[in-house]
């Protein structure tokens, strides 16, 4: 004969069983809402996820929408002794914040210009705070309406040549040159923007 050196009793069977009921027809996840951090309006999602824009533009964007840049400064915080320091990792002057990581850091604003001036795009966009508020509210400064749909996916654009040329510069520990930044604007992108009604000058006042 056979014995079970613990025996589990009736009642701890049905409890047992109570609770895997109680696993398998509970919600899969919570109740959705939508998090207090995000930048952008609700009412402005739809349009942002509707750009005719290409895949890659949108991950970066999205994740700056949420505030889940991996910036200097916030894996300094997570992992002092991995990042030893919150300053940016190009320029070395100031605390890499998303803003400097996509704006205010000079090497991404001369980007931004530069961008603009090679494809004629209104002059409207002439402060580090004008761009900002296009990419993080979809409004420009003292404005109250949506900027244009095709200037939106120049910004995309944008802002996933930065997110790609950036890394490449800090995992090949090369600096960052302006030239080749644009350069590769025009590669990744030049046949989307031929659709957009901007006009690409074929020589440009780019330093590099």
């Amino acid at each position: 004969m056979y014995s079970l050196a613990n025996p589990r009793s009736h009642a701890e069977i049905r409890c047992s069983t109570y609770s895997d009921y109680n696993l398998l027809t509970q919600p899969r996840h919570p109740p959705l809402a939508l998090p207090s951090s995000l930048l952008l309006r609700p009412q402005y999602w739809k349009a942002f996820w509707s750009l005719a824009l290409p895949p890659m533009a949108f991950t970066p964007w999205f994740r700056l929408l949420h505030r889940y840049i991996p910036t200097a400064a916030l894996q300094h915080v997570w992992n002092p002794s991995l990042t030893t320091s919150p300053l940016c990792r190009l320029c070395q002057q100031y605390t890499e914040t998303s803003f400097h990581f996509f704006v205010s850091c000079h090497l991404k604003l001369n980007f931004w210009f530069s961008i603009f001036e090679r494809y004629s795009l209104p002059d409207k966009f002439l402060t580090a705070n004008e761009i900002w508020s296009v990419l993080t509210s979809f409004v420009p400064v003292d404005e109250q309406t949506i900027v244009d749909t095709d200037v939106f996916c120049f910004f995309g654009a944008g802002i996933s040549t930065i997110w790609k040329y950036h890394w490449r510069c800090v995992f090949d520990d090369t600096p960052w040159y302006i030239t080749a930044a644009v350069n590769s604007f025009d590669l990744e992108h030049g046949g989307f923007l031929s659709m957009l009604p901007f006009e690409r000058k074929l020589s440009s006042t780019i330093d590099a």
